[in-house]
This record gives structure tokens, C-alpha cells and sequence, in this order.
């Protein structure tokens, strides 16, 4: 696999792509695939400033700087039963976050934009927060679930890698979460926990898509309308 491959949709790895999220340019721009010496080949995404998401039959999502890769994944047997989502994260430090905002990292998106979990870090958006004060957990990178309540939190340090695994319980709605470091093996981090019933919902089962991303959320605008303050994909300062 290389890098160029992502700007071929006929090559083998754009097949195990379903869609890249991205702004105007090409995919190889947004994207990146690393091969470390002796390890499995690893995906770098990176956002810049015109990292603006058009979709087909909406609005440009300025409020967002944005980059998604969505694996193709067979929805019958991935969101039914009972399935682990397994991925390891590393933030580089050669490209810090500003932790003011917040950065969606990776998720389960159902058709609504609700998450069955996902994992976020930086700030916790608040539509009120006009002074832009970073929020207490904006150094910590978080595994969330339905209603963004925090089911396991861990100091954000740049250059490590942070293993997760996220089962999720599609008859019993419960997810738990196994985490570790490094080259340390998985241990339960929390769980089983409840999840919302919304994300149990005939709307949400099967019809979900796997998200590995990169999504800086917006600042508190005054100016934005009362009805849209909380409409982060299109109002908001980047």
C-alpha cells in the first residue's frame, strides 16, 4: 500500500475504503500511509486550513476542518451480536493540537450524526463558552458514548501510542472498553456500561459507518443564531 494508491479508486487499497472525507484537494493530501520498519502500515490524517467538507446535497461545513476515512465494513455482521473495534492512536508533536477546541478522533456514526461511541479529545464544545477557555478535560483523551458521557479517560500525551478496544453489546446495548499503551497488552477499562436506547434504534442498527477522523471542532460565536449554536459542522470560529 502507498500513499498515491488513495488518489486511484481503482486501486486495492481505495477498495477497502468506502469514502474520505476531505476538503477540496486530492486524498493523498489529507492522507497519508506510513510503513515502520518491521510493524503494520499505519494511517496518518491531517487537517489544514482548507480541510472543508462539501457534502453532495448540503452546505459547506465551515464550521469543521475535517478528514474521515471509512473502511468498508459488511454492516449484517459488524453491527449485530456482539463486535470489537480495535484501534491505536498517536498524536504527533510535531503537529500540536489547540486543545481550546475539541478533536473527534474515531467513531461508530449512525445516519442521525449520533455516535454509538467514539473517542475525542481537546475541549468539550460549549456553545456559551465565548471567551474560548479550554475546558478541564482538554488534556485527556476520552473513549464517550451515546450521550457523550466519558467511559474512560487518559492523560493526552503527544507521541504514544494508545491502544483501544471498544465491544459493543448490539442486543444487550452495552459497550466496554479495554485500553493500554504502548506494546502493553489490553486490559478492561470499563464495562459492560448501558448505552443509550437511541442508539439501539431501528434507525441506528445496521445502517451505521466506522469513521477513523480527524475533526477539529468549532469556538462559540456569538454572532451565530440562537436556533444554530449548536450546528458545529457549519457556525462556530475556527
Amino acid at each position: 500500500m502507498k500513499t498515491e494508491d488513495l488518489d486511484n479508486t481503482n486501486s486495492a487499497l481505495r477498495k477497502l475504503i468506502a469514502y474520505i472525507v476531505k476538503g477540496a484537494s486530492k486524498a493523498s493530501r489529507y492522507v497519508k500511509i506510513l510503513q515502520p520498519e518491521n510493524s503494520a502500515p499505519e494511517i496518518k490524517l491531517r487537517i489544514l486550513d482548507n480541510s472543508i467538507f462539501v457534502p453532495g446535497s448540503g452546505p459547506p461545513q465551515f464550521g469543521f476542518r475535517r478528514t474521515d476515512v471509512n473502511p468498508v465494513i459488511d454492516r449484517t455482521t459488524t453491527l449485530s451480536g456482539t463486535t470489537t473495534w480495535y484501534q491505536t492512536i498517536r498524536l504527533a508533536s510535531d503537529a500540536p493540537l489547540v486543545l481550546e477546541h475539541g478533536y473527534l478522533l474515531a467513531s461508530i456514526e449512525g445516519p442521525t450524526g449520533d455516535h454509538v461511541f467514539d473517542i475525542f479529545c481537546g475541549s468539550d464544545f460549549d456553545a456559551k463558552n465565548y471567551e474560548h477557555k479550554p475546558s478541564s478535560n482538554s488534556k485527556t483523551i476520552r473513549v464517550r458514548d451515546w450521550t457523550t458521557k466519558t467511559l474512560l479517560e487518559l492523560p493526552l500525551v503527544y507521541d504514544q501510542s494508545y491502544n483501544f478496544a471498544v465491544t459493543v453489546d448490539w442486543d444487550k446495548n452495552t459497550l466496554t472498553v479495554y485500553s493500554s499503551i504502548g506494546t502493553d497488552p489490553l486490559k478492561m477499562a470499563s464495562g459492560p456500561t448501558a448505552n443509550d436506547p437511541k442508539a439501539m434504534s431501528p434507525d441506528i442498527r445496521q445502517k451505521g459507518e466506522y469513521h477513523i477522523q480527524l475533526i477539529k471542532f468549532p469556538l462559540a460565536d456569538k454572532k451565530t443564531p440562537a436556533d444554530k449554536t449548536w450546528d458545529t459542522p457549519h457556525y462556530g470560529f475556527q
